[in-house]
């Protein structure tokens, strides 16, 4: 059975519209994952300011080892 051409091209144009919701789906979650790294960065840099050569790993064993955690 042949399809009219209106048909196909409701099919071509549904298929396009999938396409492109995929398509700007992706480039959106891609910004949001672009914007937190630089937040990230940011937030990263600034406590290393503040803080200087803060080491957590060694702070907990100390505590731990001290028998508080």
């Amino acid at each position: 059975m042949e399809r009219s051409i209106k048909e196909k091209y409701d099919v071509i144009k549904t298929i396009e519209q999938r396409l492109s919701l995929l398509v700007g789906s992706r480039l959106r979650h891609r910004d949001k994952i672009l914007k937190a790294i630089e937040k990230m960065a940011e937030i990263n840099k600034k406590l290393t300011a503040q803080i200087g050569d803060f080491n957590g790993v060694a702070e907990i064993r100390k505590w731990r080892d001290a028998g508080c955690m």
